[in-house]
C-alpha cells in the first residue's frame, strides 16, 4: 500500500503459484485495511479487493 493509500499492492497464492496485483486508485477510491500488528503487514479480504477494482 503506497503512504497516500492511492495504490495497492497485493500477492495471492493461486493454483500452486504466487501472482502479484498491481493497482492504483484514482478518484473516490480510497480504503482502509486491517493492520495485523503480529505480522507487520496489512490484511484485506479478497472481495474488498474486487469490489475496490470495480
Amino acid at each position: 500500500m503506497g503512504k497516500n493509500r492511492k495504490q495497492i499492492k497485493l500477492l495471492r497464492w493461486e493454483n500452486g503459484r504466487f501472482i502479484l496485483y498491481t493497482v492504483r486508485l484514482y478518484g473516490y477510491k480510497r480504503f482502509n485495511p486491517q493492520y495485523n500488528h503480529e505480522e507487520g503487514s496489512y490484511y484485506l479480504e479478497w472481495e474488498q479487493f474486487i469490489k475496490i477494482i470495480d
